[in-house]
Parts: C-alpha cells; sequence; structure tokens
C-alpha cells in the first residue's frame, strides 16, 4: 500500500526550490493550491486585480464559461468584502490556452463551473 505522504510528495510541490524547478508557464495541468489553517488567506491587502481566462466555451447550452465563473467571482468578491477589478486574458501570441480548453471538457468544468 502507497502511503498517502509519499503520494502527496509526488504529486505537489513541497518548497520554493521544487516549484521553481518544476512549475511551467503554459502547462495547464498545473495549478497552486495554498494551504491555510486559519480558515482563509488574507489577501485582501494585496490583491490588486483579477485575471481570468476565457475558454471561448460553454459549459452548458447558453452559458459560457467565463461568464458563469465571473458571476462566481464576483459574488464571491463582495461576499469577501473585496473590491478589485476581474479582467479578462489577454492572451500573448502563441498561447495555447483555447486549445488545451477545448480538448479537456471535464477539467474545464471542474476549473470554470461554479458548482463543481
Amino acid at each position: 500500500m502507497i502511503s498517502e505522504i509519499s503520494i502527496t510528495t509526488e504529486r505537489w510541490f513541497q518548497n520554493k526550490a521544487e516549484l521553481a524547478d518544476g512549475f511551467a508557464v503554459g502547462d495547464f495541468n498545473q495549478m497552486l493550491v495554498f494551504r491555510h489553517c486559519g480558515g482563509e488567506l488574507p489577501f485582501k491587502s494585496f490583491l490588486s486585480k483579477i485575471i481570468l481566462d476565457d475558454p471561448e466555451r460553454n459549459l452548458m447550452k447558453n452559458v459560457d464559461a467565463y461568464s458563469a465563473a465571473f458571476g462566481a467571482l464576483r459574488l464571491s468578491s463582495y461576499e469577501g468584502s473585496i473590491d478589485v477589478p476581474i479582467e479578462k486574458r489577454n492572451c500573448r501570441f502563441g498561447c495555447e490556452c483555447k486549445r488545451y480548453y477545448q480538448v479537456n471538457n471535464g477539467l474545464r468544468k471542474i476549473m470554470f463551473d461554479p458548482k463543481c
């Protein structure tokens, strides 16, 4: 039986050095997860804006993923008393995000559907 600790150390970056060595910009199979035992992360003082991808896809008929995620972020920021702009990402030349979202329907739903 594989221990939970070995799975965690293989799956997650454990320190800044591992993050610097292993994180690849443009690899959409990676994401950062911040753990905090206090219940919330104190972003309020440091957050200047939120940049949101637009996968140009629908979650369901007549419901586009960007609008659903934008609405969920706007509601969450209101409930958390955080007043920052939410901007649509302007992709750089050669960006692969739209292609990635197109071929990964399940992941797109997890990332953009506010009910997941």
